[in-house]
């Protein structure tokens, strides 16, 4: 999950947010990380969905940092935790403005939106047409992409 600004240029950056499972010498471990980030594409981003307006920032933060790593649950990894923080952010209806914050909506568009992109080889190199300098961008609020 990154939080980024609402209109960009080449040096905008953005705080990611994710649980990420590393290698230890005792074996496989669970961990949040908070990260300040560029928002160009990378081979890690490889697009964007926009789920919303942040309303109160230190109550995003707070329920965002709030939000467990569960390695004990058996099936959880990185997608479940951006599930819980959804719906978290969902319930606390101060925390953002305009959203949709539906897990199911979210992801599906987000799938649709990837599959699409590959269809459409952007991201192996034979789309000669998008700019590369940039992620590739669909908004859910207004239903439409605004960066190819």
């Amino acid at each position: 999950m990154i939080l980024g600004p609402k209109i960009e240029d080449e040096n905008s950056r953005g705080t990611r947010f994710h649980a990420k499972e590393l290698m230890t010498v005792e074996g496989y471990k669970w961990e949040f990380e908070e990260q300040t980030i560029s928002i160009a594409p990378t081979r890690m981003l490889l697009v964007r969905i926009m789920i919303g307006k942040v309303e109160k920032l230190d109550k995003v933060l707070q329920i965002i940092r709030s939000i467990p790593i569960r390695p004990d649950r058996e099936g959880w990894n990185c997608v479940g935790w951006i599930q819980e923080a959804l719906e978290a952010l969902g319930v606390e209806k101060k925390a953002m403005g305009t959203s949709v914050m539906d897990w199911k909506t979210v992801r599906d568009t987000a799938m649709e939106y990837c599959q699409k992109k590959r269809d459409a080889h952007r991201f192996d190199g034979k789309d000669e047409t998008s700019d590369k300098r940039k992620a590739p961008t669909y908004d859910l609020i207004e239903g439409r992409e605004t960066q190819a």
